[in-house]
């Protein structure tokens, strides 16, 4: 009886311990994990946090509303919806295995926009990061030499 208390407790203890990790945002779970993973996980947190990829651009949000829907047409996404926000709108498309890629995009002036690729916490980065670079394929030319990731703004 001892002896399965004893697993019981330890059981809980490790899922707690997870359960704080995994709850904890952005830079938290880096520092925590990092613990575990290595200093590598810090350096691409930065950038790529919780399966979003993040970049701010000196565009308009229409200019940005019509480079996401090209760029998921040349990556032959399927289109899902768009969900409409004040001064925001996300965009969802899936791919042949129906995984998400959520691209909301702020409007943070009139003429700068934040560009978000979500694939989901346990997406590909890669992913994000293609997605990311066919939609500033897509936007005017001068807004591709303003568009600055969150890290490079730090």
């Amino acid at each position: 009886m001892v002896a399965v208390v004893r697993g019981v407790a330890a059981a809980l203890l490790v899922l707690s311990a997870a359960a704080a990790i995994i709850t904890l945002p952005g830079c938290e779970m880096a520092s925590a994990a990092g613990d575990v993973v290595g200093s590598s996980f810090d350096a691409i947190q930065t950038a790529f946090r919780a399966g979003k990829l993040d970049r701010f651009g000196n565009v308009s949000i229409q200019d940005s509303i019509a480079a996401t829907r090209a760029a998921g047409d040349d990556l032959q996404l399927k289109f899902v919806r768009t969900v409409i926000h004040p001064d925001q709108q996300k965009i969802i498309f899936q791919d042949m295995r129906e995984q998400d890629v959520v691209v909301t995009l702020v409007r943070r002036t009139g003429h700068m926009t934040e560009i978000r690729v979500d694939v989901g916490l346990f997406g590909p980065e890669g992913f994000s990061r293609l997605m990311l670079d066919r939609i500033i394929a897509h936007l005017p030319r001068a807004a591709v030499s303003t568009t600055q990731s969150a890290s490079e703004a730090d």
